[in-house]
This record gives C-alpha cells, structure tokens and sequence, in this order.
C-alpha cells in the first residue's frame, strides 16, 4: 500500500512540475517577445525572470530524485572499463585538459579546447579502436560532410574548410565509444530511429524558444561583432547548424562521458555526484570557450554555464544527443535570423 501511495505522489508531482514547465514556456516566451517588440526594459526583465525559473523548472523536470537509483549506469563495469583503460590514459587525459585551458588562458581564445581536444579523441579512439564498427563511421562521415556543406553557408572566405568538420568527426566518434562504457545519453541515428530522431529534434527547438528570448535580449546590451554582421542574406541563418552539431558533440558527446569516467575512478566516489560534475563541468568548459576573457570576469560564464550548458548536459543525458543539438541549433537560428533583420534594415 505505501509503495502505491509513493507511486501515486510521484505521479501527482510529476504532473504538477510538467504543467509548471508548460505555463512558464508559454508565459515567458510571450512576455519576452512582446517586452522585445515594444523595446519595453521593464516587460523583458519580468519575460526573462520567467525565463530563468522556466530553465530551471524544466531542469527539475528532467533530473527527478529518481535518477540517481534507476537510471545511472552500472558502477562495477564502468569503474572495470575504466580501470581496463590504464593510467596512462587517465594521466594523458588529464593532462590534456589542464593544457587546454592554460591555452585558453595564455592565447585568450577559448575555442582552442575544442580543437586540442581532437588529440583526445584520437587517443580515445585508438585505446578503443576494436569497439569501432559501421554505424560509427558512417554517422561520422556523415557530420564531417553536412558541416563541410554548413560551412560555406556564410562565403568561402569565413569558412574552415574542413578543419572543423574532420575534427567533429573525430569529437564524434570518440564520443560514442565513451557513451558505449558510460550510458550517459543516447544517439538515436546510431540505431536507426530516424523518425524518433526527427520529432526528438522538434521537440529539443521547442523547448528552446525562452532560451533563445534570453539571448536575443542579451545580445541588445553589447554592440553587434563582427561576426554577427556577417549575416546579410536569407540563407546565412542555417549556419546555426555548425555551432549546434559542433559544440554538443564536443561539450556533451565526448565531455560528460569523459568527466564522469575519470571521476567514478575514484571508487569512493557517488555515480549520482559524479554525473552532477561532469555535467556542471561540461557546462562550465563550454562556456569559458565563449567568454575567454571570464577568467577575470566570471558573471558571463557562470550565466551561460547555468543557463544554456546545464540543460543541454540534461538534455542530453536524459533524452539524447539530437534533442541537445536541436536545443542549441534553435538557439543559434533565432540569433542569427534577427541579426540578419536587423543588418538589412539598416
């Protein structure tokens, strides 16, 4: 009877934070945009606030107490798997890490990590190369060649190459081979679920729509960069793709898998307070990336890491990679759609 009643708890509160989630999207969306149209400082403050709880409602959401008993992988063959791998892995990857945000540090460009972390996914990679099969890399070449394409959306001269497509390649397969040990997360085009991957995508722009009211908001308090002036013809917007597919393979593909494998080798350590870190951590690597210059001044990327990385860590985790990227992508989209509005109007 007690166990009913728990279920029944349970359920009633389940239900209560999903319609909590849903008032504060719709609310704060409406608010925003309107506070955003009008050019109205007050509207957009109380639009942002709801904003703010809605994150952090849709957070809870995700993250029920239940997790941490149900949902964690197995300790006994991660920490085994983990151990399999040898010191030398867990020195080289730490060391790694430190190296890259002493380059953050020293050359002041944040994306520099994800680049040199292109070292430890091949390192990965090659520690693990037998787990290697067709699906792996067919969904590589695959991204390598939708971001060789995104990345000449915004003229040749501004492109990378294949720089950063063959590097996301890398990032990828790196990171399946460490979701494969870790079950933190899922791919659902590595099973073919297609249609599932397709409505799970839908499903991740939707759920951005108050994140991406916050950024635009945000971009009014600084004057346009370079960058963002770039955006000047209709198509430009879709490169919205390459920072999405990009940066959730790098911050939650291969991050949280990684962080969380080299804290469980502590055997002391909680799975439950493990996963918190690594994602916090994710977050807080992929924020200083943005804002380099945060290590004087941490306002920036403390509101970046607690307002964007910690829901696409859960995000990812509890629902799967296309749904982050899809969060991150509409993010990007609603950005640059209104820069490009705003650069041919002028």
């Amino acid at each position: 009877m007690n166990t009913i009643n728990a279920q029944i708890i349970r359920k009633l509160s389940s239900d209560t934070l999903n319609r909590m989630v849903l008032i504060l999207w719709f609310s704060s969306s409406i608010i925003m945009a309107y506070g955003y149209i009008k050019q109205i400082a007050s509207v957009q403050i109380i639009g942002i606030i709801l904003g703010i709880a809605y994150t952090l409602a849709l957070v809870w959401y995700l993250l029920p107490r239940e997790w941490c008993e149900f949902d964690l992988p197995n300790d006994e063959t991660n920490r085994k798997t983990s151990s399999n791998s040898g010191l030398t892995f867990v020195f080289i990857a730490i060391s790694i890490l430190v190296f890259v945000l002493l380059t953050t540090i020293v050359f002041r460009d944040g994306w520099l990590m994800l680049l040199i972390s292109v070292p430890l996914s091949i390192l990965i990679i090659m520690i693990k190369r037998k787990r290697i099969n067709k699906p792996y890399i067919l969904a590589s070449l695959g991204i390598l060649v939708i971001l060789a394409f995104v990345e000449q959306l915004l003229g040749s001269e501004m492109s990378s190459g294949l720089i950063m497509p063959i590097a996301a390649a890398f990032l990828f397969l790196a990171g399946v081979l460490l979701l494969e040990d870790t079950n933190l997360g899922q791919v659902l085009i590595l099973k073919r679920n297609f249609l599932p991957a397709g409505k799970s995508f839908l499903v991740g722009c939707a759920l951005a729509v108050p994140a991406s009211m916050i950024n635009i908001i945000a971009m009014q308090l600084s004057p346009p960069s370079t960058f963002d002036l770039l955006f000047d013809r209709w198509w430009e917007p879709l490169y919205a793709f390459q920072p999405g597919i990009v940066e959730e393979i790098w911050a939650r593909l291969l991050l949280i898998p990684l962080l969380y494998t080299l804290f469980r080798l502590n055997k002391n350590s909680k799975p439950y307070f493990a996963l918190i870190f690594a994602i916090v951590m994710a977050a807080f690597i992929h924020a200083a990336a943005h804002y380099p210059g945060s290590i004087t001044n941490p306002i920036e990327v403390i509101f970046i890491t607690l307002i964007y990385g910690i829901p696409l860590g859960v995000i990812f985790v509890k629902r799967n990679l296309e749904q982050a990227i899809a969060y991150h992508f509409f993010i990007d989209l609603i950005r640059f759609s209104v820069q490009y509005f705003l650069n041919t109007s002028i």
